[in-house]
């Protein structure tokens, strides 16, 4: 039998027929062969016209052509597009009324999950043990309970779908949770490819899981026309790392996804909620604010907002015990660039110690700082920036710079409260970190230098002392002691900040002059030379030994 309305051929058919005037009744027929299928329904008037039910049950129905080309054109292109194969349990009713050129079909479809698979052509990711319910009426899909695998990554979902008499469709699922997802190659050449644009300059690593989420597929009955998608899901990272032009590691926490990808181009804007990350060994916690990433850029707290046009917002985080707040852009095209603002307050200067430099040593007190930077690419080379540092109700006596420091100045073992506070400013170029200002102040002695360091934690700094905290004093006092300390005695600090190597230079001033006089005499043979380096040096009372005016 192949009812041209629903033309599913069967064969070997036994059951019951019962004519009664022109009432038809279907009873108990099943068909033979591969394809057990059972049949009940009835044909019977209906005013002037007909009207013709007929329900269809199957077990282990296979996903084959002949299924396929019995269903409407509709379902077809869908079938196409969603390439399923396997073994299905089937309730079918098709209802026809003579006078209306297509019948109304309802279907249950429940795939077998030993056999049954999915590859959609729109997103060529296979997932595999596919179960659950799928309910066809007149065009429309209903999806209930879907369960798969794709390796260890499950899929959860609901969902609903439309597919038009022009060609046209649309899908949405719902309630979408997918456990255990990791980012491998067979993942991002799934995705559309501005998408896969987009994930690549990422490069996620580790397992994620995607929860509460919305994921939607439509086309137009365009046969050229791309297919868009929307998506508007919840993201969890465990242990994951990420590229966002500022290389993150250890990601945990949550971060809310909403976009799409259709012909203007593919974005997602999202609310962080990230528990914890790590950047330069630094660990960050409590990341909230908001993000926007597109094609070629990824944007964090105020640059975020101000591109969508929003009320300003900017990124907060704890580090280190105390309150962060920072904005921050990277680029993926060419070579990656990056920028960030970052300001933090609070801080506990015992955790930056032992945390970071790992000291042993107890350093209370509290942190602050505000810093700017700018780069190019992974390497430390091409970064630049700027910012300032400072230090209050601290005691931090055992660093041991200032422990040898203390030893010149006083000749003694210093004294547990020689520096409560301390101001830095900096400029970063490359792997070099510049130092213009490193004061430690106390309330007895105090120690103004400048110099430089890199990340390897390399010193090479210059300081001089003054007595008291040098800040309250009359400013040309101020500036003449200041001024006088230099010339009586500058210390000099190489090696490393955990094991740095001093010494030190008595009256600098006459140890530079004495410097520049043997050079003089050094060139004094040449006469010419000699008399022109005289003349600009600008000192005529401090002549060559040997030499008169």
């Amino acid at each position: 039998v192949e009812y041209d309305k629903f033309p599913y051929p069967l064969s070997g058919i036994n059951g019951l027929i019962l004519a009664e005037n022109d009432r038809w009744t279907f009873q108990d027929l099943v068909s033979g062969g591969s394809r057990k299928v059972y049949c009940h329904g009835y044909l019977r008037p209906k005013g002037s016209s007909k009207e013709l039910s007929l329900t269809f049950t199957g077990q282990q129905i296979l996903l084959d052509e002949d299924l396929k080309q019995a269903l409407p054109d509709t379902v077809r292109k869908a079938w196409t597009e969603i390439n399923p194969r396997g073994l299905i349990d089937l309730t079918a009713t098709v209802y026809h009324e003579t006078g209306y050129s297509k019948p109304s079909i309802h279907a249950t479809i429940r795939p077998l999950p030993a056999t049954a698979t999915v590859q959609p052509n729109f997103f060529p990711y296979l997932l595999e043990q596919v179960g659950g319910t799928f309910d066809y009426q007149d065009g429309h899909v209903r999806l209930s309970d879907i369960r798969a695998q794709h390796g260890p990554t499950t899929v959860r979902t609901h969902g609903s779908g439309t597919f038009a008499n022009d060609g046209g469709w649309d899908f949405e699922l719902t309630g979408l949770s997918v456990d255990r997802l990791a980012v491998r190659r067979d993942l991002i050449v799934a995705l559309p490819l501005k998408l896969q644009k987009l994930v690549d300059s990422l490069k996620p690593t580790g397992q994620f899981r995607l929860h509460d989420g919305t994921l939607s597929f439509s086309k137009s009955r365009d046969s050229l026309a791309s297919i868009d998608s929307r998506w508007d899901v919840v993201l969890d990272c465990l242990q994951t790392d990420l590229q966002v032009g500022l290389e993150l590691r250890n990601v945990h926490g949550s971060v809310r996804l909403e976009g799409a990808n259709d012909a203007r181009g593919c974005f997602t804007k999202g609310e962080l909620a990230l528990d914890s990350a790590t950047f330069q060994d630094i660990q960050f916690t409590q990341i909230r604010g908001p993000l926007w990433v597109d094609e070629t850029s990824c944007r964090l707290g105020r640059w975020a907002t101000e591109y969508q046009r929003q009320p300003m917002r900017r990124l907060t985080a704890k580090v280190y015990g105390g309150d962060l707040v920072g904005d921050g852009w990277a680029t993926f095209e060419g070579l990656p660039e990056y920028a960030a603002q970052v300001s933090f307050a609070e801080a506990n200067l015992l955790r930056v110690m032992t945390e970071r430099f790992h000291s042993q040593q107890p350093f209370p007190g509290k942190m602050a700082a505000n810093i700017n930077l700018r780069g190019r690419g992974k390497s430390l080379d091409n970064l630049v920036g700027d910012g300032n540092v400072k230090i209050t109700d601290a005691n931090i006596y055992e660093l041991p710079v200032l422990v040898g420091l203390l030893k010149v100045l006083r000749n003694s073992t210093p004294d547990s409260t020689a520096f409560n506070q301390s101001d830095v400013k900096f400029r970063i170029q490359g792997r070099h970190i510049y130092l213009d200002q490193l004061d430690f102040l106390g309330d007895a002695v105090s120690l103004f230098g400048k110099g430089t360091m890199n990340f390897d934690q390399q010193l090479k700094l210059v300081f001089h002392g003054v007595v008291g905290r040098n800040e309250f004093r009359i400013p040309f006092v101020k500036n003449v002691f200041a001024n006088a300390s230099q010339q009586i005695m500058q210390m000099y600090v190489d090696g490393t900040v955990s094991d740095p190597q001093i010494r030190t230079q008595a009256f600098p001033g006459i140890s530079n002059l004495i410097q520049q006089i043997q050079a003089d005499l050094d060139l004094d043979t040449g006469g010419e030379a000699s008399n022109t380096r005289e003349a600009k040096r600008g000192f005529p009372f401090l002549l060559p030994w040997g030499r008169t005016q």
